[in-house]
């Protein structure tokens, strides 16, 4: 008994450790970086070079990523307003959609695989699920069952 209350303990410890874990904070020299990417994401899509939906599922992206991060929305802001960004080239620009498009890929086959996965578990379940048992009785001709 005192065995499985020490691995209760150490579970619930482990598991509210890694729930209550901070986020590290972004590094001083990512913000310059994560501000390009944010620049030139939002430069290539107001000029075209980037479908509006592309551009903005870039976007989504970068965010994401650096959302991994604690980090000072006032401060990112300052470096995506602080200096006068250069317009990405056109090949710079397809380089981005290539990326985009090629994270969307990964993300869609991930979720197709993680849906496959979920189908064949509960066709596995359906498969193996207890029935209950079927009673049949006859009275005279004709039979009946439950």
């Amino acid at each position: 008994m005192d065995r499985i209350r020490i691995v209760i303990c150490v579970m619930a410890f482990t598991l509210a450790g890694c729930t209550s874990a901070p986020k590290q904070a972004l590094p001083d020299s990512e913000y310059q970086t994560y501000a390009a990417r944010i620049v030139a994401v939002s430069l290539c899509g107001r000029s075209g070079q980037l479908a509006p939906d592309v551009a903005s599922l870039g976007l989504t992206y970068v965010r994401s990523d650096l959302d991994t991060y604690s980090w000072d929305q006032a401060r990112m802001r300052t470096f995506v307003d602080g200096p006068t960004w250069p317009q990405p080239s056109t090949a710079e620009c397809n380089q981005m959609a290539m990326m985009i498009h090629g994270r969307k890929q990964q993300i869609d086959r991930n979720l197709a695989a993680g849906a496959r996965t979920r189908e064949q578990s509960e066709a596995l379940l359906k498969a193996t699920e207890i029935k209950p048992p079927v009673y049949c009785h006859s009275n005279g001709v004709q039979v009946v069952c439950n």
